[in-house]
């Protein structure tokens, strides 16, 4: 089975790499791991909305990308943890982007 969700997080992988170099970065040094690290593997789409597909979460049809139910369910999760963890509802909720 594929890794979901967890593992992808910004979060996680900029404190993951804080740890890594702990002390050695600042604001400025962390910001370019994000823009050379970061935005490039979230520019990878069409290996993600692959991996999506095959993992149920989403369904392509005649070109349309939609939700499945087991999507839903797992951005539901999403929101119920990054809810605990006061996460910024603009990754989990795209009306709160709006």
């Amino acid at each position: 089975m594929f890794p979901v969700t967890f593992d992808r997080s910004v979060t996680m992988f900029l404190l993951a790499r804080i740890e890594r170099e702990d002390r050695l970065l600042d604001r400025a040094a962390l910001e370019q791991v994000y823009i050379r690290d970061i935005w490039a593997i979230c520019t990878r789409w069409t290996g993600a909305s692959k991996e999506q597909s095959l993992l149920g979460n989403i369904h392509v049809e005649q070109g349309r990308i939609h939700m499945t139910a087991q999507g839903k369910r797992l951005l539901e999760g999403g929101r119920i943890i990054g809810g605990w963890f006061g996460a910024d509802s603009r990754f989990l909720d795209a009306a709160a982007v709006r």
